[in-house]
Formats: C-alpha cells, structure tokens, sequence
C-alpha cells in the first residue's frame, strides 16, 4: 500500500520550517544524521548509487524509507534536492544531491529481509522535500521530533 501511496500533506509551505532547525538543539548537535548515518545496533548497510557513478552507504532500514520516499516523488514527476550532514566521523560538512527522473538511482540493500516500515518517518522525509532546502535525509527519532515541530503528524 505504501508503494505508489501519496500521503496526506498540508499545502501551505509557510508554517514550516524545513532542515535540523526543527530539531531541538540537543539534537542538532549531537546527531548523526544523514547517508553514512550508521545505528548504534549493528544494522546492516546498504548503499545509495546516484548516477551510476556516486555511492552512499546508508543503514538499511533508514534507506528502505528514503527508497519509498524518493520513489513517491519521483513517480510524480517532480525533481527535488536530497541533503544530509556528513558526520564529524566520516570528515563533516554537508552534501546535496539533485535527483529527478532522469537521473539513475539504485537502492542496494545488505539485508534479504522486508523492512517496517514507519508512516511517521515517511511523513517527515515527504514533508521535507516540499520546502526551498530539499529532502533532509533524517533518522527516526528525528523525524518524530521534525513532524511535532511541523505541527503533527497526520501518520498514526
């Protein structure tokens, strides 16, 4: 269902705020948000190929939601920015992608498994990527945490 699926989303961009503004700032911190984004649990990685020629590792779960919500916007026709911090760890600053139909995407995943999938976590990447700044590619908790600020979310 979720596949295809357009979510329910306000139209009025003008009471959002998109980016890590919307996190508390504990968080915008001390979180390692992004593609190289690795969980605390040992989860498995899988790998974002942009263009053919780009790779990025992601934690599998997390690339599941970005999967679905790329892939959502992209069967729209419509093209977008996708941005993430890079981790202190993994040498800091910031990248932004363009992606479109017209640009090549492969999502690799470690796992075999199907993935849960949360309404949640999909809602705040969709409701990111309609403001000026693009997709913020986020965890969970961020997402829980985005979406209170946003308003709420409609997703139970």
């Amino acid at each position: 269902m979720l596949e295809g699926a357009s979510l329910p989303f306000a139209e009025d961009d003008s009471a959002r705020v998109s980016g890590r503004d919307m996190l508390p700032a504990d968080m915008r911190n001390s979180v390692q948000a992004g593609l190289l984004w690795r969980g605390s649990k040992g989860e498995t990685m899988g790998v974002l190929v942009y263009a053919g020629s780009e790779s990025y590792e992601i934690e599998d779960r997390a690339l599941a939601h970005v999967k679905i919500a790329i892939t959502s916007k992209l069967r729209r026709n419509e093209s977008f920015l996708l941005n993430w911090s890079v981790p202190a760890s993994a040498g800091s600053g910031r990248v932004s992608i363009w992606l479109s139909p017209a640009i090549p995407l492969q999502f690799r995943f470690s796992g075999s498994k199907p993935l849960e999938l949360s309404r949640i976590w999909l809602e705040a990447l969709e409701r990111s990527s309609t403001g000026i700044r693009g997709m913020l590619l986020m965890n969970e908790e961020e997402a829980a945490h985005y979406l209170q600020a946003a308003g709420g979310a409609t997703a139970p």
